[in-house]
């Protein structure tokens, strides 16, 4: 069975990966003896900051199909996007 490459931007577009990293960063919080409200920044911070990354590749793929299609005169409500989901299973989105 051959191995399918996952890139970066794949990873950072997980949401498996951004859960991973909160529950590991504030597990290593705890047992070093972070206070609650301190865990409670670090997980505020993580979570930013994988809504961010999530947000800037999904509109970097809406950006790229745009591009993709603007000479063809079909509209951008007319266009499917493909990806791949957290399962690697592509679905559609309109």
């Amino acid at each position: 069975m051959e191995q399918q490459k996952v890139s970066l931007k794949q990873k950072f577009a997980s949401k498996k990966f951004w859960t991973m990293l909160l529950g590991w960063i504030t597990s290593m919080a705890t047992a070093f003896g972070a206070s609650d409200n301190t865990i409670l920044q670090i997980t505020a911070v993580i979570g930013g900051f994988g809504l961010m990354a999530v947000y800037l590749l999904a509109e970097a793929s809406v950006d790229k199909v745009r591009a993709n299609n603007e000479g063809s005169g079909q509209e951008m409500d007319e266009v499917h996007i493909k990806y791949k989901g957290d399962d690697g299973n592509t679905e559609a989105d309109t």
